[in-house]
């Protein structure tokens, strides 16, 4: 064995020890419960997927779960919703989105309408604002959704707003270092992490699979879904 190669095999060991010594897997079905706020995590990261992409199918949820953890896909209608579906069943999130940027509450009714479509989901209660639109927020409660995520690239801290989760797009023109700030704040700061992506292929490819690999081998860090997490903090009192 090389010296190289002895060098990857001692840094996955001491990663691997690391996460049993402090019980920070990520979320999946087989390792379900709250690890953040009030667990052993000190930071939490969820990564979300807009739109029905065939590239998430493709890269996105497979790269996932081949690290143990899970996503959720903000859908709206293709040609892809029985893949899409799909998801579900191995247990990353599905919920609402729309594909327009109008802010009456057909927009909301629609997604709802989509997902009652695809089949009955256990993880559906989040709704991520098309182009931003924060006010359809007063429509929300009436679909059943508790919370929603935006496009700001904020961590969330102690007593954010549910229906204004922000997040951190994660594309082709990102930037590393501040990619890696991102989770790197949450940490520091007991926060919630959101990334939001669109195409999962190309450089996007190379960021998702970056940053999946670093906060799942994070100790540190509890990867989940978005709602999963929402509910979490919820309960803890770390929302409003």
């Amino acid at each position: 064995m090389s010296l190289f190669q002895r060098i990857i095999l001692i840094s996955f060991l001491i990663t691997n020890i690391s996460l049993s010594a402090r019980g920070v897997k990520p979320w999946s079905p087989q390792n379900p419960g709250c690890q953040w706020p009030n667990g052993a995590a000190s930071g939490a990261v969820s990564f979300t997927y807009d739109d029905s992409l065939v590239s998430q199918l493709d890269n996105g949820a497979p790269f996932l779960e081949s690290m143990g953890a899970r996503g959720t896909f903000f859908v709206m209608n293709s040609r892809f919703d029985a893949e899409f579906a799909q998801l579900e069943r191995v247990g990353h999130e599905v919920s609402g989105h729309s594909a327009k940027c109008d802010v009456n509450e057909s927009v909301v009714a629609g997604g709802r309408q989509l997902l009652n479509q695809m089949g009955a989901f256990d993880h559906n209660e989040v709704y991520a604002y098309p182009c931003g639109r924060y006010q359809l927020q007063r429509f929300l409660p009436k679909y059943g959704f508790f919370g929603a995520r935006g496009v700001r690239g904020v961590v969330n801290l102690y007593d954010f707003d549910r229906f204004h989760v922000g997040s951190f797009s994660l594309g082709a023109s990102s930037n590393l270092h501040h990619a890696r700030r991102h989770y790197q704040t949450a940490q520091q700061r007991d926060g919630w992490a959101v990334y939001h992506l669109h195409h999962v292929d190309g450089r996007a490819k190379y960021f998702h699979e970056a940053m999946v690999k670093e906060t799942v081998n994070n100790p540190n860090l509890w990867v989940a879904p978005f709602g999963v997490v929402l509910k979490c903090a919820q309960q803890a009192g770390y929302t409003r």
